[in-house]
């Protein structure tokens, strides 16, 4: 949570940083969401980055808690009586810390027409040290089935070292089947790239889609505004006390139900996205469950294939009787 308290000297709105200008600026500390406060004078100098909800995430978020502590600009510094809003040249001066409970609730205190954050506190164990714990215990396990597999492979090759006996049908078979390998991976490849422009068409499609919605969203902010300014007593016809008292009123009524609006507006919106966002992730699962479904059957025919040709070896001509 990174803060720059708004001075009073000041009367006009203060735009302050956009969601991607303070992501690219902490880039390196590779948080994944970013939220600012406003207000009627715009920027409120409170902004929160959202880091993923991981053991790396919460490593992410202390790195830069304590990049701000070196800087002399963290928690204490911004609660000091000593802190400095500008930097010279008039530039403010940038606050962070790790926030805590009372911050993310002061922070959706001060988020004035828009949805609040939501978040549930969790505790170091559960986020740092069980995740870590877990990680270290998977590597020791892959460590161990990597160390396994390489046992296999060279009691495999000593057992194919001990056979004496490779006769011109198993050498004519194995250049068979590296043949068929290699048309099958020219064949993937064929595939992989007529699947990565069908990708990009589609992702294009959604691009525009998403151009549009943006304008569309940008334009119905526009003719809220226009309607505003509409029914605004204009300073340039002279009026007398009571017909300019009946114009600010209608505007003041007009103010609070186009508000109530507004407000009923995002939340609208609000549960809209949550419903496309679910969908979105109904589709994706069902995506990876038919892929997953065509692997196996994929796995099953070729075991198939396998055992019959294994039948039909001709190895016991080899043995003898």
């Amino acid at each position: 949570m990174s803060a720059a308290k708004w001075s009073d000297n000041f009367r006009r709105p203060w735009l302050g940083m956009g969601n991607q200008e303070l992501l690219n600026y902490f880039s390196t500390y590779n948080a994944v969401k970013a939220r600012h406060s406003y207000g009627p004078q715009g920027h409120r100098g409170l902004s929160v980055l959202i880091f993923e909800a991981s053991a790396i995430g919460y490593l992410g978020a202390e790195r830069l808690h304590k990049h701000f502590a070196a800087q002399g600009t963290d928690r204490d510094a911004w609660f000091s009586h000593y802190r400095r809003l500008f930097l010279p040249g008039g530039r403010r001066q940038l606050y962070g810390y790790m926030a805590g409970k009372e911050d993310l609730d002061f922070f959706n205190r001060h988020c004035q027409g828009k949805s609040r954050l939501k978040y549930d506190m969790r505790s170091y164990q559960e986020m740092v040290v069980n995740q870590l714990r877990q990680m270290h215990e998977d590597n020791q396990l892959l460590s161990y089935l990597q160390d396994r597999d390489v046992k296999k492979q060279k009691q495999t090759k000593a057992l194919e070292e001990s056979l004496g006996m490779v006769t011109e049908k198993l050498r004519r078979t194995r250049e068979e089947n590296r043949i068929v390998r290699l048309r099958t991976k020219m064949q993937h490849e064929e595939n992989k790239e007529e699947m990565y422009m069908q990708e990009q068409f589609f992702k294009d499609q959604i691009r525009i889609i998403h151009d549009s919605r943006a304008a569309k969203e940008e334009e119905f902010e526009r003719i809220q505004q226009d309607k505003r300014e509409k029914v605004k007593p204009s300073s340039s016809s002279p009026l007398n006390e009571e017909e300019e008292r009946v114009k600010v009123d209608i505007y003041l009524e007009f103010v609070e139900f186009q508000d109530k609006e507004m407000e009923n507006f995002v939340a609208e919106v609000e549960k809209l996205r949550e419903a496309h966002k679910d969908n979105v992730a109904t589709m994706t699962r069902r995506h990876w469950e038919e892929k997953v479904q065509l692997e196996e059957s994929f796995n099953d025919e070729l075991a198939k294939l396998m055992e019959k040709y294994s039948l039909s070896h001709p190895e016991t001509k080899f043995n003898g009787s």
